[in-house]
């Protein structure tokens, strides 16, 4: 039975300083008639963490060393972001082309087209840290009359403070040309990353040329230290905050 679906396994984008917290390890690729891709890795937030934490001491001097070790530890998060990717059809390339046909007198467009692209974050768009960002995306894909083997691409780009934090590319039509294809990106955010805006950038790629694009501004907040504040005061506290 051939299976509709991939999956890619953690993947690792690091940064060199903190290259040493991160591991990949040898993907498994799928013979015969399986469509099915599996890639593993390995990433060690805690580790990174903890070396972003000597350095950034080190860096800052005797005298603001505890300074040092918090900016350090959360730049040393940040160097290491592990992602999993997973592409399933949902349509195959005649129910999508069928559907086309209905709808333009009987005819297929001479070179493959896209005919839908959706993003969104789920559940939503606000996150604690340490939660996980989850973008899933739908793509429909027409065969074109001289184009039948389509390749199309996705690209997530993350950023945080104006750089990027994370950058992958992947297939998104399991090499099966046109059809319809449920894409999802979800990238490990460790726990202690700088809260703030942390935009998303999406592109589609079709036979290499970008084609679609779509933004999505996603918020990493801290829920437990609200809630810490929240519970120190008590009723009757006067407190100015």
């Amino acid at each position: 039975m051939i299976s509709n679906s991939r999956i890619y396994r953690p993947f690792v984008i690091v940064s060199t300083v903190f290259a040493f917290g991160c591991a990949t390890q040898p993907g498994g690729v799928g013979g015969g008639n399986q469509s099915s891709l599996v890639e593993t890795g390995g990433c060690n937030p805690a580790l990174t963490a903890a070396a972003g934490i000597i350095i950034g001491a080190l860096i800052a001097g005797k005298g603001n060393r505890g300074t040092g070790a918090v900016i350090g530890g959360a730049a040393g998060s940040l160097a290491c972001v592990a992602w999993n990717y997973r592409v399933e059809r949902l349509k195959t390339a005649e129910q999508v082309n069928t559907i086309y046909r209905e709808r333009n007198q009987g005819q297929l467009p001479t070179v493959s087209t896209v005919v839908g692209y959706s993003v969104q974050s789920v559940p939503r768009t606000t996150l604690n840290s340490g939660e996980p960002l989850v973008i899933d995306s739908v793509i429909s894909v027409v065969q074109g009359a001289s184009d039948p083997s389509p390749k199309v691409e996705q690209e997530l780009t993350l950023y945080h403070d104006g750089k990027v934090i994370s950058k992958a590319r992947k297939l998104a039509n399991l090499g099966q040309g046109a059809g319809e294809f449920k894409n999802r990106f979800q990238v490990d955010l460790p726990k202690g990353i700088p809260q703030g805006a942390y935009p998303v950038q999406t592109a589609l790629y079709l036979n290499g040329v970008k084609v679609r694009e779509q933004d999505i501004g996603v918020q990493v907040v801290n829920f437990d230290t609200g809630n810490r504040l929240a519970n120190s005061l008590r009723p009757g506290d006067n407190r100015i905050l």
